[in-house]
């Protein structure tokens, strides 16, 4: 999250100057960590045990000017399809060159929300902000694609995705709970395609609505009934 708020200029709150650091997490093998931290030696490298229940892979660390910096290797992000995220990460390619894959804008957003449903540690004022900036970044994601002229299937496609988010109704709670507006990342003032201003966007803003209503409307019965 700190690459992309740092590409696209995004500004995060002053609660996450700590929680998002140029620390990082990739989904990758000890292999891969092994190999990373050749390019980037001194570094130390730690693996966990086989009976330890972690996400994590490996664990990279070097020690810099400012400090230790840590690179977390996962085995793949909670609730997302490990093989789509690594079909849609971007990869980037080191001075060594080694090719990192980098956590796509509207993956980092996605797994935010859903680390707020399924991790109780990420329930708090930094969890919370993630998800926020990750929609900030979401949006200049999109403002650039306009900008550099992307086609409008590669920008209808982002949107699209957007709208996927927005109405998962796994996550319909955890927007609602932390007020994270996901289709505010949609710069819809922006696009002029007629189709798109008078059909697609009244589609997805009339079906998330509609999905908060539904929600709603069952949490209003299960809180009556208990």
């Amino acid at each position: 999250m700190a690459l992309w708020a740092a590409v696209y200029e995004v500004t995060p709150p002053a609660v996450l100057s700590a929680a998002i650091s140029s620390d990082a997490d990739f989904i990758g093998s000890v292999q891969f960590a092994r190999k990373l931290g050749h390019a980037l030696k001194p570094g130390e490298l730690w693996q966990p045990a086989p009976d330890d229940a972690t996400p994590q892979t490996a664990k990279l660390t070097r020690t810099v000017e400012e400090g230790i910096k840590q690179i977390d290797f996962l085995d793949g992000i909670a609730a997302l399809d490990t093989d789509a995220v690594q079909r849609r990460a971007v990869i980037l390619t080191l001075a060594s060159g080694t090719d990192l894959r980098v956590l796509h804008p509207l993956d980092v957003l996605e797994s935010r929300l859903q680390n707020l449903r399924l991790i109780a540690g990420k329930r708090n004022v930094a969890g919370i902000a993630q998800a926020h900036l990750a929609v900030g970044i979401v949006r200049s994601f999109l403002l650039r694609l306009i900008e550099d002229g992307a086609s409008i299937r590669v920008i209808f496609d982002a949107i699209t995705r957007v709208g996927q988010i927005a109405t998962n109704k796994t996550l319909t709670g955890v927007m609602l709970d932390y007020s994270v507006d996901v289709l505010s990342a949609v710069p819809a003032e922006r696009i002029q395609q007629p189709a798109f201003r008078t059909k697609r966007w009244p589609q997805i803003t009339q079906a998330v609505e509609e999905q908060r209503r539904k929600f709603q409307k069952q949490r209003g019965r299960r809180s009556q009934a208990r």
